[in-house]
């Protein structure tokens, strides 16, 4: 029996690695949600013989449904930065990420742009090391404290902060290859802006939240219930294990 991670569909990520780590070498997969992408890199060297479905607890927790999530001004509002984890010599890809230094580089650009941001730290990561107030708690533990999420990265954490009703500001480095489709709803649900490498950076970040403060555009993470949890009750571990021993 293998299990995804990650609290969504593993098969959002059109990447190698899931392929090869995840969805490879078990009869029977047990993944996230109702939906399947169609991803043609994501392909399991050998293709499980069933493929079960389950819902994400956390996100059946956290989740409010909304088409209506508006701005929150950064100016009067608690904002948190959700970064990934610094990989150190663990750069393996493709889209994976940065090395350790160009994405230091790239938060203490964002970091001084937002001024007061909370950071919150990777459980699996050394702590950044900037001078702004650190959340250390899990993240469905303290996301309803504040007011607007920033992130860099689609990972567990991103799929968290995208089933609350907070406003999100997605910067897209190009770390991460996500399916077409699901990446044009995470357009819609988040404030989404891409970053070009090639040129100024600050600048990028500061139009960014000048655009933000000044959109009057309301998001919408309704259409994204069926990729974490499914619509009866879905499979649990216990329940696939049972089934595969007796």
């Amino acid at each position: 029996v293998g299990m995804t991670h990650g609290e969504i569909t593993n098969t959002v990520f059109n990447e190698p690695l899931f392929g090869y780590a995840e969805l490879s070498l078990c009869s029977t997969l047990l993944d996230f949600g109702d939906i399947k992408c169609k991803a043609d890199l994501n392909k399991p060297l050998i293709e499980p013989t069933t493929v079960l479905k389950r819902t994400s607890t956390k996100v059946n927790k956290i989740f409010r449904e909304s088409n209506d999530i508006e701005k929150k001004g950064l100016r009067s509002s608690r904002a948190i930065y959700i970064p990934t984890l610094y990989s150190g010599n663990y750069v393996y890809g493709p889209y994976r990420g940065f090395e350790d230094d160009a994405y230091t580089y790239w938060q203490s650009l964002l970091l001084e742009s937002f001024k007061d941001i909370t950071i919150k730290a990777h459980p699996k990561s050394r702590r950044p090391g900037f001078p702004n107030e650190t959340d250390l708690r899990w993240l469905e533990d303290c996301v309803y404290d504040y007011d607007v999420l920033v992130l860099d990265y689609y990972s567990t954490a991103a799929t968290i902060a995208v089933f609350t009703d907070k406003p999100v500001i997605f910067f897209d480095l190009g770390f991460r290859n996500l399916d077409e489709t699901f990446l044009e709803l995470l357009r819609q649900r988040c404030f989404y802006r891409h970053i070009d490498w090639t040129t100024d950076i600050s600048s990028q970040i500061m139009n960014a939240i000048s655009e933000y403060n000044e959109c009057e555009t309301n998001w919408s993470n309704e259409s994204l219930r069926q990729y974490s949890l499914c619509q009866d009750d879905g499979e649990t571990l216990y329940s696939v294990v049972s089934r595969t021993m007796y």
